[in-house]
């Protein structure tokens, strides 16, 4: 998984490489609350967080019984 830019503003850029058709990304805020939620189509996908608050989320793509976790953030 590569997220970028990162710390982003509003959007940034995901390129996972699928193994399946589908993924699903989850943001999480440091709470462990889901803010975010978006199926992932395309090996490069823009996700826009122009309506979440600035601060430190963590980014974990699902597909199938694999999970990927990054840290990411917003200012």
């Amino acid at each position: 998984m590569l997220i970028y830019p990162n710390p982003f503003n509003n959007q940034f850029t995901v390129e996972y490489g699928l193994e399946n058709k589908t993924a699903v990304l989850t943001i999480y805020n440091l709470m462990g609350v889901k803010v975010a939620e978006q199926t992932l189509t395309s090996q490069k996908t823009t996700v826009d967080l122009s309506n979440v608050a600035n601060g430190i989320y963590f980014a974990v793509i699902t597909e199938g019984n694999i999970k990927t976790h990054q840290k990411i953030v917003k200012q």
